[in-house]
């Protein structure tokens, strides 16, 4: 199990990243949210945006 690091441990290029990525409920922010293709790098989802729709 990895180590937790702390706050200022954490390079700014991470917290870029995170602001890349929205911490909300997938089914709450999309509609139409299903799997479409699976394979040995994970899942495919099609899905459309509820805001931008």
């Amino acid at each position: 199990m990895p180590v937790p690091r702390s706050a200022k441990d954490v390079s700014s290029n991470d917290i870029e990243c995170d602001n890349l990525f929205s911490k909300e409920d997938p089914e709450k922010l999309f509609v139409d949210l299903r799997e479409i293709g699976h394979g040995n790098f994970g899942a495919v989802y099609y899905a459309r945006n509820s805001q931008t729709n």
